[in-house]
């Protein structure tokens, strides 16, 4: 008994010892087994507690507490002793509960067997988990521990607010299939968010999902991130919401503080600056026609010394009816100003208030690396800036550009999109299927967005901007898709002539006679204008550079012609033997389903590939897809985003899984594929990329596609299908016009004989099996 009171008296001492913290043990290590053992021995406790040793489960747990897990199997009682070996972090040990930390024989009768019983089956859990997965890294064992040991002891108060741990989704969580680690969430809101976006998100968070809020508003006060969100939020010391506030240059966690510590801050403006913004004010009501002496309203956003952003406002004496035309002008005669200037600055519309505009100091976009190092210092350990495929972006189009291309951008144009697209995420409701054309999506990506990309005049919020092109650029850009056009046809018009052994008009002085006389009689052979081409087609611009760009198509069919039938015969025979497909095909259209991880919204790309041949090696069939890049002289690595869309449709449209688990082309039982390859071609070169088969895609059960690349594509159908400027654009290419509606064409210039003897191609079905 003297002993016993003994042992009680040092255990007493230890533990508080433990529990006080003391400046030279923060940051020291504590093992699950320390809580363990609780129940054990006294000494095993004091060992546990003070030098922060990791006893085994045999000498942790008393021996009642072995009697009961005798029952189960040497590898559970194994595993049990490894789980209980991993170290938590003193930190988190602290954080808990009263009643989990706690001494067995110093808890109240009706919580020491609650206590008991969660302990034991924690060690049961960990058992369980980690038995069978000692081969894991230990670094991912003690992650994975961290966060059971957190759920099984973790407070069920709701004032303590103490959010689960660690990225893990909890067990009952409402998340499917996709478990994103952070939420990017854009303020596209014009009032308070709902309360089914609130409720959602109070859902992601409880679940361990990181959310950043990026808004242009402060973080406090009237109009605040905190009014239109953030105080409706419950405030959470683990897993708290990282706030990206005035455009993200002033980076705080969401709190109750009336003025949160900034994890991340920059020197907003400078005083030069702000003299600079300030000076245009007479000019600008100047150019604006404003009365003589009629100042403009100012106002710098600040805190502290730090200014954040400029604010200019139209007078009063501007009526209701003209605010929109007046702030459209006020924002584009500052914006010529600060562009003259050589100043990175934007003035833009103030969402707040219809007769401002508002410069911030930072646009949103470059603000994106800041944020995932700010990430990266709040939940140290969890790598999140090498996990991009775990990253879900709800934001516009053009601030979604600025993320990694491996992650989960959905684009949005306000709260609605956002409600829907975190109703899908939790699976409430289903997403309308997206359907679109490839060479829609190409043409997006390769030509539309790069020319448009940070473009200032009329950029939003969330960077990017719409940029009108000069009329020579439109003209230029014009050329080069029709030559891609007209070259496109006249391509699979040649191999279909080859095929069918019509070589008299596959000869290159009959390809080029065709060329000319579809360039300047375009609709007499089917060639698709659309009615902005059109228009462009009657200028003088247009007129003056034909000839120019005719001689460019004409070398580029030259240059092919000779690379690919310089010797006619053995290029000739080699068409007949090994030509699967042509664009021209009746039945030659393949459909790419994808899926978002996280909305689990379908997009159905649509596309024709150009030319498909095969050819047989020791190793199998290889089905190789040509494309014509008749708009590019050299290729850039932007074009793998093609190559790797066609080689997915090389697999889909040509090839099935046979009962051995490989792809079979034309059908299960036909021969194995074993490469794929895309060809682009060129006007002078042409350039390969070749893929195994089980690099490229999987197909669900449903027909979708899921692989590496599909973020990237789905990322770039979300910007698109949210660039109202480009849906207008296209829409107007895709119009057809009529010879009626081509004023003052051409006349055809050189013989067309050849091309009028041709015969027509009927289209047929190639097995090419």
């Amino acid at each position: 008994m003297k002993t016993s009171r003994v042992w009680q008296g040092l255990m007493i001492i230890g533990w508080a010892f433990a529990l006080s913290g003391p400046s030279w043990a923060r940051g020291r290590v504590v093992s699950p087994a320390a809580v363990a053992a609780r129940h054990a021995g006294p000494a095993a406790v004091i060992s546990a507690a003070i030098t922060g040793a990791v006893p085994r489960l045999s000498g942790c747990l008393a021996a009642p507490e072995l009697s009961r897990l005798g029952a189960q199997s040497p590898a559970s009682i194994s595993g049990a002793a490894f789980a209980l070996s991993q170290p938590i972090s003193l930190a988190r040990f602290m954080a808990l509960p009263q009643a989990a930390v706690m001494p067995a024989f110093l808890a109240p009768a009706a919580i020491k067997e609650q206590t008991q019983a969660s302990a034991l089956a924690t060690a049961g859990k960990m058992a369980e988990e980690v038995s069978v997965a000692k081969a894991v890294s230990p670094a991912a064992v003690r992650r994975q521990l961290d966060v059971r040991f957190d759920q099984a002891v973790r407070s069920t108060d709701e004032s303590a607010v103490i959010a689960q741990a660690g990225p893990a989704v909890a067990a009952d969580s409402s998340l499917r299939g996709f478990q994103p680690r952070v939420v990017f969430l854009q303020d596209l809101f014009q009032k308070p968010a709902s309360d089914e976006i609130v409720d959602d998100l109070e859902k992601l968070l409880d679940g361990g999902v990181h959310v950043v809020f990026m808004t242009p508003r402060p973080p406090k006060g009237p109009g605040s991130a905190d009014e239109i969100l953030l105080n409706r939020l419950k405030a959470r010391r683990i897993n708290p919401v990282i706030v990206a506030s005035y455009n993200g240059a002033r980076i705080t966690l969401q709190g109750r503080a009336a003025k949160p510590k900034p994890i991340a801050d920059v020197a907003a403006f400078g005083r030069e600056e702000l003299e600079l913004l300030h000076g245009f004010n007479a000019q600008v009501a100047r150019s604006m026609g404003l009365p003589e002496g009629t100042p403009l309203g100012e106002r710098i956003v600040a805190e502290g010394k730090s200014s954040y952003a400029f604010e200019v406002e139209l007078p009063p004496a501007v009526a209701d009816e003209d605010v929109a035309a007046m702030r459209a002008k006020l924002e584009h005669e500052y914006n010529l100003r600060l562009e003259a200037s050589g100043v990175p600055y934007l003035m833009q519309a103030q969402p707040g208030n219809p007769r401002a505009v508002i410069a911030y100091s930072m646009p949103l976009r470059f603000a994106v690396p800041r944020v995932m190092e700010a990430l990266e210092a709040q939940f140290r350990g969890e790598n999140l800036s090498q996990a991009a495929d775990k990253l879900l972006v709800l934001a516009d189009s053009r601030l979604s550009e600025s993320f990694p291309r491996q992650a989960d951008v959905q684009s949005m144009a306000s709260a609605d999109d956002i409600e829907g697209a975190l109703d899908a995420v939790l699976g409430v409701r289903t997403l309308p299927t997206v359907s679109l054309k490839l060479g829609k999506l190409r043409q997006y990506v390769e030509y539309w967005e790069p020319s448009h990309r940070f473009a200032r005049n009329g950029e939003s919020s969330g960077g990017g901007g719409a940029l009108r092109a000069s009329s020579d650029r439109h003209v230029h850009q014009g050329f080069a898709m029709y030559a891609g056009t007209v070259l496109y046809q006249l391509m699979a018009w040649q191999y279909e002539q080859v095929w069918r052994g019509q070589h008299k008009f596959a000869g290159l002085t009959a390809l080029q006679a065709r060329l000319r006389s579809m360039w300047y009689n375009p609709l007499k052979y089917g060639v698709h204008i659309g009615k902005s081409l059109a228009q462009s087609m009657k200028s003088k611009a247009w007129k003056d550079m034909q000839h120019g760009y005719f001689e460019y198509a004409n070398s580029y069919l030259t240059n092919f012609y000779m690379r690919e039938f310089g010797d006619y015969t053995s290029a000739a025979r080699d068409v007949q033997m090994n030509l699967v497909s042509l664009a021209t095909d009746r039945k030659s259209l393949i459909t790419l389903d994808f899926v978002a991880p996280s909305t689990k919204r379908v997009y159905k790309v649509h596309t024709r590939i150009p030319r498909v041949m095969k050819l047989d090696t020791a190793e199998g069939r290889t089905l190789i897809a040509y494309s014509y890049r008749t708009g590019k002289e050299t290729p850039d690595d932007g074009e793998e985003f093609l190559a790797r869309i066609l080689a997915m449709a090389l697999l889909k449209g040509h090839a099935r899984q046979g009962e051995d688990g490989k792809w079979h082309h034309g059908s299960s039982d036909g021969p194995v594929v074993a490469k794929l390859k895309v060809q682009l071609e060129y006007r002078s070169s042409h350039r390969s990329w070749v893929f195994n088969t089980d690099d490229l895609l999987k197909l669900q059960d449903g027909g979708e596609v899921s692989g590496p690349v599909v973020r990237q594509i789905i990322s770039a159908i979300e910007r698109e299908e949210a660039d109202e400027e480009y849906q207008k654009y296209y829409q107007e290419q895709e119009e057809k016009t009529s010879q009626a509606e081509l004023a003052e064409p051409a006349p055809v210039v050189g013989s067309d004989a050849a091309a009028q003897r041709a015969p027509s191609a009927k289209r047929v079905k190639r097995s090419g099996a």
